[in-house]
């Protein structure tokens, strides 16, 4: 579960669809902004595109946000996330995810380093 402070509020989404860049992967983009609150902010957020069925949406978005809660310690401060899954990534292995995420936020760091 992701800490209350660690949430992406309504507020946010605003200036994220505005100004948010986008990185994308196979599995899922991920769309991010600098923001400027002294905590990280996250998001899953999972279109019925991907799955019609609501237990398959949850599992994704607790699957996603699992792996970004384990890297926490790689999103960078006072930065906006949030990540949609595309369709077919509740076929990808846990590993896999990991991997993508990490790689892309990898490339958040080097772009805004």
């Amino acid at each position: 579960m992701v800490p209350q402070k660690n949430r992406l509020g309504s507020l946010f989404f605003k200036n994220l669809f505005k100004k948010g860049i986008i990185i994308d992967s196979q599995s899922f983009s991920l769309k991010y902004v600098k923001g400027q609150g002294e905590e990280f902010k996250i998001s899953v957020v999972i279109s019925k595109k991907v799955s019609l069925k609501a237990t398959e949406r949850n599992f994704l978005k607790r699957r996603f946000l699992s792996v970004l809660m384990e890297q926490k310690n790689l999103l960078k401060q006072g930065f906006s996330y949030i990540l949609y899954p595309k369709k077919g990534s509740n076929l990808v292995s846990r590993e896999r995810l990991f991997q993508e995420i990490n790689e892309k936020i990898l490339v958040i760091y080097e772009q805004n380093h």
